[in-house]
């Protein structure tokens, strides 16, 4: 042994060692790193986002197929409507309403 040293210098050197013990399993993550980082994200877009907007695609779709029907039936009140309308507007109409609430109010109160 050297004079110069101190007898714990020996205790020293473990503290350095330890980064020695991690540097291979350290380097075999390093190395593997292309290989898992992309799994790890696939993994993440499945579980986290692919599942959820399949989902929300299905239960989409289904509103739209209801919506599609209460516009379709929306649509045909409307044309409904709408022709009533013009017929009100329509002067022959009016007078043709006229004569039948005439005809039937009579008719009513003769019996």
């Amino acid at each position: 042994m050297s004079a110069g040293r101190p007898t714990g210098a020996g205790k020293a050197r473990r503290g350095p060692s330890l980064p020695r013990r991690l540097a291979r399993p350290l380097g075999l993550v390093a190395h593997w790193m292309p290989v898992w980082v992309p799994l790890v994200l696939l993994c993440q877009i499945g579980l986290l986002g692919l599942r959820p907007a399949l989902s929300e695609n299905l239960r989409l779709a289904e509103r739209e197929r209801v919506l599609g029907e209460r516009y379709e039936r929306h649509l045909a009140r409307r044309t409904e409507l709408d022709l009533l309308l013009r017929a009100l507007d329509d002067p022959v109409y009016q007078e043709r309403l006229r004569r039948i609430e005439q005809e039937g109010g009579g008719a009513r109160a003769g019996k």
